[in-house]
């Protein structure tokens, strides 16, 4: 099933950005312009791309793996069993 791991990954997509407002942002707002960003920083924001492209391709996936949880909807059963018995379903 794959919304369950869509929502845990928007849970830790949550748990960054929580923990990157309460700590780094703090840093980083006083920053000078030319300061390079501190390596964890750097890291959350690379996480947090990570996390929510994943999320956007679990999305995607919903329908294939949608209510079967083997990829097959109903469509594509019926034309496999159509191709099976050599004759058109009516």
């Amino acid at each position: 099933m794959v919304w369950p791991r869509k929502l845990f990954v928007i849970l830790l997509g949550g748990i960054n950005a929580l923990w990157f407002t309460l700590t780094e942002h703090q840093q980083i707002a006083g920053l000078t312009s030319d300061a390079p960003a501190p390596m964890l920083a750097k890291v959350m924001a690379g996480g947090s791309l990570a996390m929510w492209l994943l999320v956007i391709l679990l999305g995607r996936l919903l329908p294939t793996f949608a209510s079967t949880g083997g990829g097959s909807t109903s469509s594509t059963r019926s034309a496999r069993s159509t191709q099976r018995s050599g004759g058109s379903k009516v």
